[in-house]
């Protein structure tokens, strides 16, 4: 997980524009490098900001490739809110599960003592999983949430400690 840079952009627009990679996000439909280039800019200025929404790049060890994306924002309810995409030709093999422990860990650092939530569409099996029987975030049930259609499941871990 590091720091968006502006060089990532044609790997995140390819990403970004894979509809396997964000069909669980709650991204407006994105058209092209257009539309990923004012994300991409807003992600790299947020840096700068003492607070606010983060997004993080996501590559692999070996090789540096960018393969996913992660970000977190306040959630308006008091907890930090999560999301993360990694591109398909990588799933499958526990790094959904690093992704999210990595964020999740990242943001009970960075904001001791509020709950870490994320907002899950039924159909994505594997982040249910992940959420639930690795990292031991609660199902707290059906919401609405700002850029899905229909409700989804909103998950939630106590901060440390509680």
């Amino acid at each position: 997980m590091r720091k968006f840079v502006a060089g990532d952009e044609s790997t995140l627009a390819e990403l970004l524009l894979d509809p396997s990679t964000t069909e669980f996000l709650a991204l407006p439909p994105l058209r092209g490098m257009r539309d990923v280039h004012p994300i991409l800019t807003a992600s790299i200025a947020a840096y700068a900001e003492q607070a606010g929404s983060r997004a993080y790049a996501v590559e692999l060890q070996a090789d540096q490739r960018l393969v996913g994306f992660c970000a977190h924002h306040p959630d308006g309810d008091g907890a930090v809110e999560i999301m993360y995409a990694l591109a398909r030709a990588v799933r499958g093999k526990g790094l959904g599960f690093e992704l999210a422990r990595g964020i999740t860990h990242h943001c009970e650092d960075q904001f001791p003592g509020k709950a870490v939530s994320a907002y899950v569409a039924a159909e994505n099996a594997a982040s249910i999983r992940i959420l639930e029987k690795n990292l031991a975030f609660r199902n707290i049930g059906w919401r609405q949430h700002q850029g899905f259609s229909r409700p989804v499941l909103l998950y939630e871990r106590s901060s440390r400690g509680n």
